[in-house]
């Protein structure tokens, strides 16, 4: 069973060096919480980068985070500018079983 979906944001950003600027809108999506214990985080921002290279561009991303115990899933689509896709990724959140 589903719980209700509470929504969130996260305040805007920018950041800038020599080879240009980029600023965001922020992530504004949902979290979900789940009675078998899995979180569901959907959102969205919109980017927009200028750099010394000539790329000025903007897109708007989309990322979806997926935790079931210490496990996060991660989608990231459309955060590049040249159409890279990345990959699925992982993050652990107790990481006692790995060799240091």
């Amino acid at each position: 069973m589903a719980g209700s979906t509470e929504p969130f944001s996260t305040p805007p950003s920018s950041s800038h060096n020599d080879n240009g600027h980029s600023t965001t809108t922020g992530l504004q999506g949902t979290l979900q919480k789940f009675a078998d214990g899995q979180i569901v985080i959907e959102a969205r921002e919109s980017l927009k980068a200028v750099r010394t290279d000539g790329l000025s561009a903007s897109l708007t991303a989309y990322c979806k985070r997926i935790q079931i115990g210490d496990v996060i899933t991660v989608v990231q689509d459309d955060y590049s500018y040249i159409g890279r896709a990345l990959p699925l990724s992982m993050l652990f959140l107790n990481a006692s079983d790995f060799p240091t």
